[in-house]
Formats: C-alpha cells, structure tokens, sequence
C-alpha cells in the first residue's frame, strides 16, 4: 500500500518526465489501469443533453492517451458546452490519473477506507514492473 503522499509524488515524478518530453510507449499503452476513487465522474444531461453527443464524447475520450490530447479536448468541450460541471471536471481527473497511472506502470488506484484510521490510495504495479523502478520511485521526494 502507498500512502495518498507518497502517490502524490510519483504523479508529480511522472508529469515531470512529461514535460521533459516522455509519451507512453506501446508496452504502456496495453496496460489497462483499473480506477476505484469515491468520485462521481460523468458527464450529466445538464451539461451534454443530446444522447449521440455524449456518446461521442465518451468515445473520444477513450481513445485519449496522453495529458496534451486531454487538455486540447478539455478546452474543446468548454469552448462548446461551457464550464465543466462537478462530474465532468472528476472524470478528466480520473482520465488524467489514468494516463499518468499507465506511465508509472501502475495497474489499479484504489481508495481504501481503514476506518478510524482513516484513508489510504492503493496502487498495485503491473507484472511487467521490475524492482528497479519501483525503488527510484520509493526514493523519489520532489521536495527534496
């Protein structure tokens, strides 16, 4: 298990490596990246009322595989539709975790609920992941 932290720095590890220029290799693009957030992420009737729309929506959206294409379609849909409603703005952030997932080699996010603990974010990393990786990602530390 990893910590909501600890998740939070190797995000930030790997949107660094983006902005150096990484895209998702085609080994990466075969993982598929189960996400288990408590979030409402859709799209509402409120926001896209046409039903052949939203499916077109839907289907663009999962063809995207990188932050860039995200972003332009993000600026897109509020060009069309207006600003984002809640459900929305948490589906583009699942999208986006879900790519940044597939570059970290990360399979599953998964928030857990530890009671009077409190809770914790998941991530089991993919079969394919070797120990080197997942021990710079352990010794990552953006701040430091």
């Amino acid at each position: 298990m990893v910590g909501v932290n600890h998740f939070l720095r190797m995000l930030n590890k790997t949107i660094e490596e983006l902005k150096a220029g990484r895209s998702i290799t085609e080994e990466e693009k075969k993982i598929d990246v189960a996400i288990e957030l408590p979030l409402e992420a859709y799209i509402p009737d409120k926001y896209i009322p046409d039903t052949k729309d939203k499916i077109n929506v839907y289907q663009k959206l999962s063809s995207v595989d990188n932050l860039q294409l995200l972003g332009e379609f993000r600026d897109d849909l509020v060009a069309e539709y207006g600003a984002f409603h809640k459900q929305v703005s948490n589906l583009f952030k699942i999208l986006e975790i879900k790519i940044l997932a597939k570059m970290a080699g990360i399979v599953m996010v998964k928030a857990v609920t530890l009671g009077s603990a409190g809770k914790q974010v998941v991530l089991q990393v993919s079969n394919t992941m070797t120990a080197e990786p997942i021990v710079n990602l352990l010794k990552y530390n953006p701040s430091g």
